[in-house]
């Protein structure tokens, strides 16, 4: 669709009058992008309606200063929700890896690349808001308030706010890791692989959290499967990296995180659905996103969580068919 005269006027304030514009794949939320050209100059135009724009150049510079490369920010319009950001790759690692580039090198670089970050930012920093439990809950209520009403399973206040009670309790076993600067949407769909290595791109939503918060994104990725054993080996891989850091702390951390990321993540789909935004591969991330919430349910840490999934969306209702995703 053609741009808004607003959206013109911005690109021509800032070399690109006239520039051609094409949409590029959106991610699961209210923006949208597109690759614009004018002669030899290329970037990526994004509309983030009700958006911190703002915000975009100090967190691109706070990433920067903790060794981590990511997308420039070119220009910002606050008021219009604008902004030009540098495009850094025509592929992401996600789409090389959907044309048949192995996985593993790239996943491998992204887990080098939070080591990294981690080694670098050992504390949360100050100036940028904390994902704490009552954020994580109030996310996954999400699942209250768009997946199951979307299945034909409205769920009652009371149970509303019994899920909420449960995930303020079981989330203090995610930060009984150290807290770090958080990418929050780290996997590869928002990496771009070039010589240099790896750029982040993506990284408005940014938090303080805990260092398992982008692991558990990257290794619970509900877009695609990946091998098991390439799996558990960056985990090992990570672990090697913080000899300091007790195995069973970052796998309670990583499953309560996981939890809560695919519980999120359907109710992010379940609007989608409702709103006829649906799109068909996106069938299939409901499927893995039930089947990583399934495993991570199992762990011990999340007794306290699992029984308000058993009652409100028992074992039988979870696959896609039998939840009106066909």
């Amino acid at each position: 669709m053609p741009l808004s005269s607003t959206a013109d006027a911005f690109l021509a304030a800032n070399g690109f009058a006239g520039a051609a514009a094409e949409p590029v794949a959106a991610d699961w939320s209210a923006r949208a992008f597109w690759r614009v050209t004018a002669g030899e100059a290329r970037a990526i135009l994004m509309h983030w309606p009700d958006g911190a724009v703002a915000d975009l150049p100090r967190l691109a510079r706070l990433f920067a200063d903790h060794g981590v490369r990511v997308a420039a920010v070119l220009a910002v319009d606050a008021a219009a929700g604008l902004a030009l950001m540098e495009d850094v790759g025509l592929l992401t690692a996600a789409e090389q890896v959907d044309a048949g580039a192995p996985a593993a090198p790239l996943m491998t670089a992204a887990v080098d690349l939070l080591i990294a970050l981690h080694r670098a930012c050992p504390a949360p920093p100050a100036d940028v808001p904390r994902f704490d439990a009552g954020t994580a809950a109030g996310r996954a209520a999400r699942f209250c308030d768009w997946y199951l009403p979307s299945a034909g399973r409205p769920v009652p206040a009371a149970a509303r706010d019994e899920f909420l009670r449960a995930w303020e309790t079981v989330w203090p076993a995610a930060e009984a890791v150290p807290l770090t600067l958080v990418h929050y949407d780290f996997h590869l769909g928002n990496m771009i692989a070039g010589d240099g290595g790896l750029a982040l791109i993506d990284f408005q939503d940014a938090v303080a959290g805990p260092v398992a918060f982008d692991l558990a994104c990257l290794l619970q990725d509900v877009r695609r499967d990946y091998d098991p054993a390439l799996l558990a080996g960056l985990r090992d891989r990570y672990l090697a990296a913080f000899p300091a850091l007790p195995p069973e702390r970052l796998d309670r951390a990583m499953a309560v995180i996981g939890a809560q990321r695919a519980t999120q993540i359907l109710g992010n789909l379940g609007r989608a659905r409702i709103e006829g935004r649906l799109r068909p591969r996106q069938r299939g991330d409901i499927a893995r996103a039930w089947a990583r919430l399934e495993r991570n349910l199992d762990h011990p840490v999340l007794a306290g969580v699992k029984p308000w999934y058993d009652r409100h969306a028992p074992p039988e209702s979870r696959r896609p068919a039998s939840m009106g995703d066909g």
